[in-house]
């Protein structure tokens, strides 16, 4: 397959439930690529940003799915993860 898929968490200031995140990702914890932990102060924004490599986009917006069903406050996205190298979001 060689592709990398992003999947990428945002929440407010201390609602990042990086638990929960790393639940959905179990299935795929041997692929992950590199991972990225952003605080955006001005904003109030925690970021996480995981690349997973050789994972379908669909199998990833199912955990984005049910991140975003959740209750908790998180908005997940899943993306292409840039090709020349990892970048953070």
């Amino acid at each position: 397959m060689n592709t990398t898929q992003r999947l990428t968490v945002r929440s407010g200031g201390g609602a990042l439930y990086v638990i929960a995140v790393w639940q959905g990702m179990a299935p795929y914890t041997d692929r992950v690529r590199a991972v990225s932990a952003h605080i955006d102060p001005e904003r109030g924004e925690e970021c996480l940003a995981i690349d997973v490599d050789d994972v379908c986009a669909s199998q990833l917006y199912l955990v984005a799915a049910a991140l975003n069903q959740s209750l908790l406050p998180m908005t997940a996205t899943v993306e292409r993860s840039p090709a020349a190298g990892y970048a953070p979001a």
